[in-house]
């Protein structure tokens, strides 16, 4: 028999969450807790079936605790319970009306007797079930053993005793010892391959036939192509668009790798597999040459790429067409306050009247205006 688990799940969630039990008093809920370590260890785990002394003894209850225990359940239901073999709860249903009946109506003391005399079947629901499960997992496989024992394999006869050497045996397998210790004795050719050395036989891959009539062509390819880098992967590929008849000329991939070297430096410094440039059809890619004229700059500033980079440049395009606008309005100003200056109307320290020096100071009888009269005069 297998060895009993040590232990049971209990699911405090449950526990808590079961309004039928959370209403049955402190004791009940103890005493039912007991209870299930008692089915645990039942054989039959899960229930308790037996004399209502029985029961009552293996729970450590006093008859009038056992009484009270069961009318608990009886009102509550969070166990099924039978009596004499009828059910009163059962699958968490009410169904023993009669049997309450005579447990209320009797006395305390008769209805203790009646309880312990009576043949009790308690039974949790959730373990019950598990084990019914269980059960017939056990059944299910014992079956399928019994059904195929016949496919085990069968202990091989025990052998034959082995008869004494006679001397002309022991001298046989003494001259056998030498010879396969001798130091020139030298494996058979054929267990070798066939006498081939090994550099001179092909060399495993997955790779597709070389004979095929395109291989100059892409050797052709390969050897002016800038990274040799994957040539089966390559290969592959290019029999992958040879049968699906999309590859283009050998001659025509040619020219378009040399052209590509020669007017593309971004194809030199950093080009893609073979592999890749087949699968993708490179070949129908133009050179890319930087604008010559700045065209790729905007306002001083490289293409953006992303939307930040986007709505960064556009705060800058913001910044600094502010900063044009208040320069302008600056150097108006400037312009207006000079003029002003420059009609004759003046101001005691040189202010046009803004608050700002309009730049010339006033003629106290010497300066420009002093050289001038003395010219004029």
């Amino acid at each position: 028999m297998a060895k009993k688990a040590p232990a049971f799940q209990i699911y405090p969630d449950d526990w808590l969450s079961d309004t039928r039990l959370m209403q049955a008093s402190d004791a009940t809920q103890g005493r039912w807790m007991r209870t299930l370590c008692r089915m645990w260890r039942n054989p039959q785990r899960g229930r308790l079936d037996g004399p209502g002394t029985s029961i009552c003894k293996a729970l450590g209850m006093f008859p009038a605790e056992f009484l009270e225990f069961v009318l608990e359940i009886i009102q509550y239901g969070f166990a099924d319970l039978s009596i004499d073999g009828e059910w009163v709860i059962k699958e968490g249903e009410f169904t023993g009306a009669g049997v309450t009946e005579a447990l209320h109506g009797n006395a305390k003391s008769n209805a203790e007797v009646t309880l312990c005399n009576a043949k009790i079947t308690l039974i949790n629901r959730r373990m019950w079930r598990e084990q019914k499960v269980n059960n017939s997992n056990a059944k299910r496989q014992r079956r399928y053993r019994a059904k195929h024992s016949s496919d085990m394999e069968v202990t091989p006869p025990s052998p034959s005793p082995t008869p004494s050497p006679t001397p002309e045996d022991t001298n046989t397998s003494s001259s056998k010892l030498q010879e396969s210790s001798s130091p020139t004795k030298r494996m058979p050719e054929d267990f070798l391959g066939g006498g081939d050395p090994p550099s001179s036989r092909p060399v495993k891959t997955d790779s597709p036939s070389k004979g095929r009539p395109s291989r100059q062509g892409f050797l052709a390819c390969w050897q002016v192509y800038p990274l040799k880098q994957g040539e089966e992967a390559a290969w592959r590929e290019w029999c992958r668009l040879e049968d699906n008849g999309t590859l283009e000329e050998p001659w025509a991939i040619r020219e378009h790798i040399l052209l590509m070297a020669q007017e593309d430096g971004r194809f030199t410094r950093c080009p893609p597999k073979f592999e890749n440039y087949l699968r993708d059809k490179r070949w129908n890619d133009t050179p890319y040459k930087a604008p010559q004229d700045g065209s790729a700059l905007v306002s001083g500033m490289p293409q953006a790429k992303t939307q930040a980079q986007q709505n960064a440049q556009n705060r800058q395009r913001l910044a600094k067409a502010l900063n044009q606008a208040r320069s302008q309005r600056e150097n108006q100003q400037r312009q207006n306050a000079r003029g002003n200056c420059g009609s004759g109307f003046e101001l005691p320290g040189g202010d046009d009247g803004t608050g700002r020096n309009c730049g010339f100071a006033p003629d106290l009888g010497g300066g420009p205006r002093a050289l001038e009269r003395e010219a004029v005069s």
